[in-house]
């Protein structure tokens, strides 16, 4: 959780000195908004277990207030048409956060990837005052003024029509939780123990389903079954096995269930009212 709330002030609070130290250059401007934009969202939706909607609404917000921050340096239009790319980031962002499992791996690389990229931004930005400071003299006399992007009403609502429209796909889209994410474990074997005679295996849940998504079982030994609910999953849910004739409520933290020895073969689980599927297969011993 940590990790998490830290990589959104990271984000948000090198966005903001980037911003504070300006660059004559709009389309730069608006390149950081976008590439800002689009980590909070990716970052958002993990943080958030997968909340599509909560996520989208923070992320709207936060972006809409970063473009508007632009209104005293560049003016309304470049102001609006920052946020407007804002929310174009924040859709792509979102979409893509909620094709990865949440990892500390999958923050910090997000992390690295946003400082790179601003980083370049900025020293890019730097390169173009530099050779704006210059005396006229000194300029080639095929420069010319970069023109006020995306200038005028017409344009503006037409782009904020386009975003909102490409906006609503990407989210319509981005919210498949029964889909495998990338960094999701599919299979993975049972622990045996030994000393105590039984075997054991781990099921992390939250918003992207169970992980790993199936757990492969001995026939010949107890089970012992743990699933843990994430800090930020849902309250109320409710483990269901039709194939075990079992339900049972899911507590944040470690659920533990012990099954006797069961007969080879697949058994399912998910969680009521959700989407997301897992199964334990349990393997003959010959």
């Amino acid at each position: 959780m940590g990790l998490d709330i830290g990589s959104l002030l990271l984000v948000l609070g090198a966005t903001v000195y980037l911003m504070i130290a300006g660059t004559a250059n709009r389309t730069i401007a608006i390149a950081l908004i976008f590439l800002a934009s689009a980590a909070l969202g990716f970052l958002l939706i993990e943080t958030l277990d997968y909340r599509l909607g909560l996520s989208a609404v923070i992320a709207g917000a936060a972006v809409t207030a970063l473009g508007m921050g632009y209104m005293k340096k560049y003016g309304v239009a470049t102001a609006v048409n920052a946020a407007i790319t804002g929310w174009l980031g924040a859709g792509i962002g979102l979409f893509a956060g909620a094709r990865f499992y949440v990892s500390d791996a999958v923050m910090i690389s997000a992390d690295i990837t946003f400082v790179a990229l601003a980083f370049l931004m900025q020293k890019a930005a730097e390169r173009y005052d530099r050779n704006a400071s210059e005396p006229a003299g000194t300029k080639r006399k095929s420069a010319v003024k970069t023109k006020r992007a995306f200038s005028g009403v017409p344009a503006s609502a037409a782009y904020a029509v386009a975003v909102a429209l490409f906006f609503s796909v990407l989210l319509s889209h981005a919210n498949h939780s029964n889909a495998a994410k990338i960094g999701q474990t599919s299979t993975a074997d049972a622990v045996y123990d030994a000393d105590n005679g039984f075997q054991t295996a781990t099921v992390e849940v939250n918003g992207a389903g169970f992980n790993p998504r199936n757990i492969n079982f001995r026939s010949d030994v107890m089970i012992k079954l743990v699933f843990h609910v994430t800090s930020l999953s849902a309250d109320g849910m409710t483990f269901v096995s039709e194939d075990l004739n079992l339900e049972a409520p899911l507590h944040k933290g470690d659920n533990i269930f012990m099954l006797k020895k069961a007969l080879p073969g697949v058994y399912g689980f998910t969680v009521q009212g959700s989407s997301v599927k897992g199964t334990f297969t349990v393997q003959a011993i010959s």
